[in-house]
């Protein structure tokens, strides 16, 4: 059946309503839509690129969180590798001379087992081959100097640094009075072309079988600049991989890392200005770059948000192509024009049957058009929730049919984008999670790493001082595992790390402990609210799992399997107290338990095999 249409209304009278009714209104309607839709498509502009500086902000602000954590690191990872490194040389040169099971030292060494020490120590080598140990006697006589063997044998106790600092008779003074500790001062670098000092930390210690004072230094310019590298590679993972762009260039104008083919090592005048610019506004600007899409060579802007990292005074720039608020503003012209029309149809429309009202046939066409309205009408009402479109079979009229499409034109429109924004909201999710997982599990283990181990110990100690609670903290460390790396190699040391972190997280079972790595193979279980007799008895289950594994260890000087020595502490913290006290009884527990025969578990305070 044929539809009706509107324009077999008579002639004069739709002349007199477009003549003296509809031009009128029409001019004015279209006049006032134009404007609206023009602040409209403004307003839109502004607001996405609103989202989008902020957006970039964020990301910005994570890195440099990021990077401050690295740096407030800095010296205890310095201070723990140092330390590391001389409590092993001293556990090696103890079992060298035959320290077994509390029988005591050798007083007697002979000039042969001092030389063949002095070799030892001299051709020793840790990190990347720049770490070393040296040695001196408590008179000040230089017994192992690497860096310039010839040395060896000056009496140099008078030695300063740079800044005056006596170095070695401080060191002496430490090593003898306190029996152990760490040094500051700055010294020449091993290896270096030139004679510049650094500042460097040392950890020095009286090993008791030779009277030497024996000590290691750590440089903290070549642990800061690893730690830089990191951070470069936390920025290249979390962000190029999302097809986003970033940058980051040294003070010198160095790229360090990029994606931007506009910005490369040849175009200085780009990254001068950027460096230019970064000194004068530190604390972040906005950059507008012309440029193309590699993969389809169109043209393309972007916006690049800059900021210079105080710490490390590198330029770090994040992007956004612009291609996306074009496109995104494009379909919304695109939108408003259609909804421009559908305006003006319905207002000449409306405007056209109030003129003809008064004709016999008013009656007729106003309940036609209250009909078809009431279609649109339910269309509107659910289009923000049910996405169902019209049924164009119900209208009455052509014009309403190609109203309809319109409005179900916008609705599919509508969905596409819902689709789409969809999209980047799962992506966003998923690298978010990504994220959280990878800031606070181990990398290689599996469980809680260090950074999770600080933030649960600090809440854990918080709560148990305002509730009295008891709280409490086990110190695990693998027995003789450099041995195993250099017995089974680095690999299965690996395998070894995991295979031991898998039962010690499987003793855990309530949801508020938490067992976690705390470096090397050192691992550490907080367990609150539980007294100390819980604690002993969860160790106590930790030894008896790790014994059923049987995990082979030949390399051992106690055993044929891999063992654990623990230490125990329990505390209810009371004002006054902070949470390294927990951390320090718990390493004098462990220090106990490999001091008196490893594989076993040690209570601070008390004893226990």
């Amino acid at each position: 059946m044929e539809k009706k249409r509107i324009t077999q209304i008579p002639v004069w009278v739709a002349m007199v309503c477009i003549v003296f009714v509809l031009a009128p209104m029409g001019i004015w309607y279209i006049s006032n839509q134009y404007q609206a839709y023009e602040n409209e498509i403004n307003a839109l502009e502004n607001r996405f690129l609103s989202n989008t500086q902020q957006d970039l902000r964020h990301w910005m602000d994570s890195f440099f969180s990021t990077a401050e954590y690295y740096e407030s690191r800095l010296e205890k990872r310095v201070k723990w590798v140092v330390k590391s490194q001389v409590n092993a040389l001293d556990s090696m040169v103890e079992v060298m001379f035959g320290r077994i099971k509390g029988q005591g030292f050798n007083p007697d060494l002979s000039k042969d087992d001092i030389f063949s020490q002095r070799e030892i120590l001299r051709n020793i080598r840790y990190g990347d081959g720049d770490g070393y140990y040296f040695a001196f006697s408590p008179d000040g006589v230089l017994q192992v100097y690497p860096p310039d063997p010839n040395r060896e044998g000056d009496n140099i106790l008078g030695l300063t640094d740079s800044n005056g600092q006596s170095v070695v008779r401080e060191m002496i003074d430490i090593a003898l009075k306190k029996g152990e500790g760490f040094y500051r001062y700055e010294w020449d670098k091993f290896g270096s072309p030139d004679l510049l000092n650094f500042p460097k930390i040392a950890y020095v210690k009286l090993v008791k079988p030779l009277n030497w004072v024996v000590g290691s230094g750590a440089d903290l310019d070549k642990i800061k600049k690893e730690m830089q590298s990191e951070i470069l590679g936390i920025m290249e993972t979390t962000l190029l991989g999302t097809g986003e762009y970033a940058f980051a260039m040294d003070k010198r104008g160095r790229i360090l890392l990029n994606n931007f083919p506009e910005l490369t090592q040849r175009d200085s005048s780009l990254s001068g200005t950027i460096l230019e610019r970064s000194i004068r506004e530190p604390d972040g600007f906005f950059v507008d770059l012309p440029g193309k899409i590699v993969e389809t060579g169109q043209t393309e802007s972007k916006l690049i948000y800059v900021r210079r990292h105080g710490g490390s005074g590198w330029i770090m720039g994040i992007g956004m192509g612009m291609g996306k608020v074009d496109a995104y503003v494009a379909k919304s012209i695109t939108k408003l024009r259609i909804e421009a029309r559908q305006g003006l149809f319905v207002m000449g429309t409306l405007l056209l049957f109030i003129s003809v009202a008064v004709f016999l046939l008013g009656y007729f066409f106003r309940v036609q058009i209250e009909l078809n309205f009431a279609v649109f009408q339910r269309f509107f009402h659910g289009a923000g929730s049910s996405g169902k479109k019209i049924d164009v079979t119900g209208l009455g009229f052509q014009e309403f049919v190609a109203l309809a499409h319109g409005a179900n034109a916008m609705m599919d429109e509508r969905l596409k984008n819902e689709k789409v924004i969809n999209a980047y909201t799962l992506k966003l999710k998923k690298v978010n999670k990504r994220l959280r997982a990878m800031s606070f599990k181990d990398g290689l283990t599996g469980v809680a790493n260090r950074r999770r181990f600080d933030e649960v110990l600090q809440r854990e100690w918080d709560r148990a001082m305002r509730t009295a609670d008891p709280i409490s903290l086990i110190m695990m460390d693998i027995d003789y595992f450099k041995v195993y790396n250099d017995t089974y190699g680095h690999q299965k040391g690996d395998e070894c790390l995991k295979h031991v972190a898998r039962v010690l997280q499987d003793s855990v079972k309530r949801s508020t402990d938490l067992m976690a790595r705390y470096g090397g193979e050192e691992f550490a279980a907080i367990v609150p609210n539980t007294p100390g007799d819980g604690v002993l008895a969860i160790a106590r289950e930790i030894r008896g799992r790790l014994a059923q594994e049987n995990i082979p260890h030949k390399g051992s000087s106690i055993g044929t399997k891999v063992t654990l020595s623990m230490g125990l502490a329990t505390l209810v913290p009371s004002r006054g107290q902070c949470l390294e006290e927990l951390i320090e009884c718990a390493d004098k527990a462990l220090y106990q338990a490999k001091s008196r025969g490893r594989d076993r578990v040690e209570v601070f305070g008390a004893e226990e095999g």
